[in-house]
């Protein structure tokens, strides 16, 4: 088997007939780059959709997601990147590569066979609601951090609270370099008051490199320079805090939306104020277009136990384009907040 498999520039050389269809569904007002790269973020996003963990894997590595563990002529063919992952099933223990590659086909043809039900539902729903394509089109003005050349091996986040009100964010982050690069830019910002004069604090091994440039939505972005400038494949850890500085009660909930590289593990922390529980709180993985106003029901496998001290934590794995990962909460009644 040796198709390349898809990707945003065979797109734009008609090179995969199937995928090249989809992009006519894309507004005709974009660049064809443009919608290239809107359809392959399509595809990520229901990638994760697909419920046999199995086909999900063999999925991602079809479309070489993520995409930092397909680099080289080495994962040219859908072949060498099911021989990939037949080699990580095998590990130290050995066995025949040949007939878990095997396996992994038909785990793609399963996969492939859901995927484009997912597809189909998905693109006449937005036949009726173009604006949903907005979500995934690249903008050039995008956060700086989006465009830096890393991923993330880790990433994890400690949301702190006095009351009602979001005090802090501590963020601690383990990252790969994919090319010559000193520094990471932050953005900063309280979701509840955009207007609230964040500060970013760096607490481990990187430093505030220049003035701190301000939003047009709110908050702030601010330098970050490494200690060394990092080479390709080299692995950094750095941490920072910001200090939101509001009064303002938070709004019930924390939301991560991965719009750049993959993150590979995250974790989301929060210490609640244990004078002010939430009422209920659930952890949620969903499309970055979705809304997040509904709450499950008491018995749903994403709704926390809230213990009496107030921490809790949630832990995703490869984190997708395109999505949203956080929890989300429900305040006590004023009444019934400290009972």
């Amino acid at each position: 088997m040796k198709e390349p498999g898809p990707s945003a520039q065979r797109l734009l050389r008609r090179e995969t007939p199937g995928i090249q269809a989809l992009m006519a569904g894309a507004p005709e007002a974009w660049p064809p780059e443009v919608r290239a790269e809107a359809v392959l973020r399509l595809i990520y996003d229901l990638i994760t959709d697909i419920t046999n963990e199995r086909w999900q894997r063999v999925a991602m590595a079809a479309f070489r997601n993520p995409p930092e563990d397909y680099v080289g002529q080495s994962f040219d063919s859908l072949h060498n990147r099911f021989r990939h992952l037949a080699l990580q099933d095998l590990g130290s223990d050995g066995g025949d590569v040949e007939i878990h590659i095997e396996r992994h086909r038909g785990y793609w043809s399963g996969a492939a066979n859901q995927l484009a039900t997912l597809l189909e539902e998905r693109l006449v729903r937005m036949s009726q609601a173009p604006e949903e394509w907005v979500v995934y089109r690249r903008e050039e003005h995008q956060p700086p951090p989006l465009l830096l050349p890393i991923s993330f091996d880790r990433t994890d986040v400690l949301y702190q609270f006095d009351g009602l009100r979001g005090v802090k964010v501590y963020t601690y982050r383990w990252l790969t370099a994919h090319a010559a690069i000193d520094r990471y830019e932050t953005v900063a910002w309280y979701y509840s008051d955009p207007d609230a004069p964040v500060e970013v604090e760096p607490l481990a091994n990187c430093v505030i490199d220049g003035p701190s440039r301000e939003l047009p939505q709110g908050g702030r972005t601010e330098a970050l320079k490494f200690s060394h400038m990092l080479s390709a494949d080299e692995q950094y850890f750095f941490a920072y805090a910001v200090h939101f500085n509001s009064d303002r009660p938070c709004r019930p909930s924390i939301l991560y939306e991965s719009r750049g590289r993959t993150i590979k593990h995250l974790i989301v922390r929060a210490q609640f104020d244990p004078r002010e529980l939430p009422a209920k709180c659930w952890h949620v993985d969903m499309s970055a277009h979705v809304s997040a106003s509904s709450e499950p029901p008491d018995d749903s496998p994403e709704v926390m136990s809230i213990p009496e001290n107030g921490y809790l934590a949630h832990e995703w794995r490869y984190c997708q384009p395109g999505r949203k990962y956080g929890l989300l909460w429900t305040w006590r009644p004023p009444e019934l907040a400290h009972d």
